[in-house]
């Protein structure tokens, strides 16, 4: 489905209620609070992402800490890398998620703003000429995904070098 039949499909579904005339007033708070949601889903995006960094940065300083202590040995350091790839792999989920969550709210918003005599979503995004010039905007979700990725590789990394450890450790036994 392309953008001009998912915009008229959103239409069809905000606009499906029959009334005789439609009341700005009402329109208008529908607005506010599809803007407040859009801040809600946010807000919890980035609480979610600070919990994230925070398994995430532990699992590291644990993993590196414990194995260069000599504290845990090849195998328990690579099941405590298995799970931060685990944790990456959740934080990448949860950010496409809430982004494509976010960017169905504002197709709402968008089309409640055509109702509006003044429309700051559309200037807005016009402004930053629709998303499709990297120079005047770059969505933060692309820098956002970054993040857990390359936790992810580290993770990776350690994994497979606690893996070869293991296996490098179990033949020359």
């Amino acid at each position: 489905m392309n953008e001009e039949e998912k915009t008229k499909q959103v239409r069809a579904v905000l606009f499906d209620v029959e009334r005789k005339d439609d009341d700005p007033i009402e329109l208008l708070r529908m607005f506010e609070i599809c803007v407040q949601m859009a801040d809600k889903v946010s807000a919890r995006r980035q609480t979610a992402s600070s919990y994230f960094l925070t398994m995430s940065t532990f699992l590291v300083g644990l993993v590196f800490g414990a194995t260069g202590a000599d504290l845990i040995d090849s195998l328990t350091a690579f099941f405590l890398s298995a799970s931060g790839i685990a944790v990456s792999v959740m934080w990448s989920r949860s950010v496409k998620s809430y982004g494509d969550l976010n960017t169905g709210k504002f197709a709402v918003i968008n089309e409640l703003e055509k109702t509006m005599v003044a429309r700051p979503f559309a200037a807005e995004w016009e402004y930053l000429e629709r998303g499709e010039s990297k120079d005047r905007y770059r969505p933060f979700r692309a820098i956002e995904i970054q993040i857990p990725r390359m936790f992810g590789l580290l993770f990776s990394g350690f994994c497979a070098v606690k893996a070869w450890d293991a296996i490098g450790g179990f033949f020359c036994a």
